[in-house]
């Protein structure tokens, strides 16, 4: 972690954290979060349409692009698991929210559900693996040197679009 990043907490960290401020600063916290992942998805997006770029190249044997190919994948492994910290943080919030008496369980479960559905429709790489496959799976493991001379393989999941 550089000097410049703000230190996180863990989940169990950010719980108690929050049942000691506002009303007022929960919903502030809760729509960073939101503001957060959507600009991670952006970002994702981004990273995406590169490696698709580069697999048009049709030369991944390019150590240059190879490597790039690798970054980029790497990255959106990295955002899709901040993505997951920060949806959490959005379910902790909720629950705290329910704890206090000032949302109900049918509230959160709908305000959750749109969120979700909210972050798959923004998220091109799961709109396009579910147009064609696994598309980005076998990408990934054609630039990590797997799954070539191994038939199927198990890879390692880092190419799917679903954040849940």
């Amino acid at each position: 972690m550089s000097s410049t990043q703000f230190p996180t907490l863990t989940l169990e960290e950010f719980k108690t954290a929050i049942q000691d401020i506002s009303q007022f600063e929960l919903e502030s916290k809760k729509n960073q979060q939101k503001h957060f992942i959507f600009k991670l998805i952006d970002t994702n997006n981004e990273l995406w349409q590169e490696i698709n770029n580069i697999k048009q190249l049709q030369d991944l044997s390019s150590f240059e692009n190879k490597e790039n190919l690798i970054l980029y994948q790497e990255t959106l492994w990295e955002n899709k698991h901040s993505l997951l910290e920060q949806i959490a943080r959005i379910e902790s919030i909720n629950d705290e929210l329910i704890r206090r008496n000032l949302i109900s369980e049918q509230d959160k479960l709908q305000e959750e559900t749109k969120l979700m559905e909210e972050i798959n429709k923004k998220d091109i790489e799961n709109e396009t693996q579910q147009k064609d496959g696994t598309e980005g799976k076998e990408e990934e493991e054609k630039a990590n040197g797997e799954g070539e001379d191994e038939g199927e393989g198990e890879g390692k999941g880092e190419g799917e679009g679903v954040y849940l």
